[in-house]
């Protein structure tokens, strides 16, 4: 029907219109962000780690801060627990028939560890993000969710759930399942939880009634 195809093809063009600016902003994000010197975590830093995944984004998943691996590759969110991140948002896609924009990213952008000395020898020893190093890295997130755009963000990990991100009150969903069945381990990272099989049918289920509630809306 030509009505139909009209609306389509519009939304098609605003679609692109989307992506195009979305690009540009990312390309602005990058460059102001990956020199950043607003807390102690870039004393020691060896690269910014700002996200990876599809711009603009649906759905968006907030973790906490990168490890090792991260600031290697230069991505949140890989290694063992981004591949399975990745295959079960594909698998539950698949069987909702339904492509889901996602993107993933961290409360700080740098790598988050203490660093002291024993016998002579310099350790580097995983630890969390503090307050100072969350509130210096909130103006990073804050714009990159802008430049996302999402309808739905997923915050993961302690540190992450207890986060308030104030412009973002009614598309946040906490990981709160994991800490109500397994409170034992809420003190996970957000890869830990990922990774843990015990959370596998929390994070399917999870994931199904984000993707049911996203067709419920519509696309807008």
């Amino acid at each position: 029907m030509p009505h139909k195809t009209g609306n389509l093809s519009s939304r098609r063009a605003r679609d692109n219109r989307i992506d195009e600016e979305a690009l540009v902003d990312l390309f602005v994000h990058k460059q102001k962000w990956e020199k950043c010197t607003n807390c102690s975590l870039s004393k020691d830093r060896n690269a910014v780690v700002l996200y990876r995944g599809q711009i603009p984004s649906e759905l968006v998943w907030v973790g906490e801060s990168p490890r090792a691996l991260e600031e290697e590759v230069g991505q949140p969110f890989v290694g063992y627990s981004g591949d399975l991140l990745d295959y079960i948002m594909r698998k539950v896609c698949s069987q909702a028939h339904r492509e889901v924009r996602y993107s993933v990213t961290n409360l700080v952008a740098c790598k988050s560890h203490q660093i002291f000395f024993q016998e002579d020898c310099k350790i580097s020893c995983v630890c969390s993000p503090n307050h100072s190093q969350i509130s210096s890295c909130f103006a990073r997130l804050d714009e990159y969710l802008e430049i996302c755009r999402p309808r739905v963000v997923v915050r993961v990990g302690d540190i992450s759930m207890r986060t308030i991100l104030p412009n973002y009150p009614d598309i946040l969903i906490d990981f709160a399942d994991f800490h109500r069945l397994f409170p034992v381990f809420a003190s996970q990272s957000s890869s830990e939880i990922i990774a843990d099989e015990r959370t596998r049918d929390i994070l399917y289920d999870l994931i199904a009634r984000i993707l049911a509630g996203l067709n419920k809306r519509g696309n807008k």
